[in-house]
């Protein structure tokens, strides 16, 4: 079983550590063309790859399934959420469009990992471990986010009209949160100098406030064109 760690560690280690400079890269190259693409499908690969060796060391230590499981979730639910935003990209203004099955099981499945995500967090908190702070405050992220892409999915079933660019504006803060997970990871084993909470929150706090300000740039941008 040791040496199944191991392995999984590497593997993890590796694939964060590809997901890190191509998800940079993704970010830095032009928008819709093929380096964007490229680069933008060997991160979604190295992030699924990331969460699922996640998994894999927490069922061989399982002292670590409190925590990295539900975070394995949550990154999954950016990336693939984030990916999946480029299926609606077909959808016509007002028009009724059936959410596949599979974006159904992904947000779903999320919300469920949000929720243990959020007792989790309680319960560590109840036991004097100041990181269950961490974990409740992404679980409660998870939720949010889960809650209103099943309001945005039930609206596009009814044929609710959509904001201008909602698949892109969708699709980039996805791929953008999960790259503030894949950074969250790099500065908990190396910034050791920091205290724990700010390894952990400060960049979703950061990452978060520029989100928000690069959507609203966008909105008001696709709003006069």
């Amino acid at each position: 079983m040791e040496t199944l760690y191991s392995l999984a560690r590497i593997v993890h280690i590796t694939a964060g550590t590809l997901a890190f400079v191509s998800g940079l890269a993704a970010m830095l190259a032009p928008k819709g063309k093929a380096l964007h693409k490229k680069v933008g499908l060997v991160y979604i690969c190295s992030m699924l790859t990331v969460a699922l060796t996640a998994v894999l060391m927490s069922l061989v230590k399982t002292e670590l399934l409190t925590f990295f499981v539900p975070l394995s979730f949550f990154t999954l639910q950016l990336t693939l959420g984030g990916w999946r935003a480029l299926e609606r990209k077909k959808i016509r203004p007002g028009s009724v469009y059936q959410i596949p099955m599979l974006d159904w099981a992904i947000v779903v499945v999320s919300l469920l990992a949000g929720c243990v995500f959020v007792g989790l967090g309680v319960w560590r908190w109840m036991e004097g471990d100041a990181v269950g702070i961490v974990s409740g405050i992404f679980g409660l992220i998870g939720v949010a986010r889960s809650v209103s892409d099943i309001r945005l999915f039930r609206n596009i079933q009814h044929g609710v009209k959509l904001e201008r660019m909602e698949w892109w504006l969708a699709h980039m803060s996805g791929m953008l949160a999960a790259y503030i997970a894949t950074v969250t990871a790099v500065l908990v084993v190396n910034g050791a100098f920091l205290p724990p909470l700010v390894r952990w929150l400060a960049p979703t706090v950061i990452g978060t406030a520029g989100i928000i300000a690069w959507s609203r740039h966008y909105r008001r941008k696709f709003e006069r064109a």
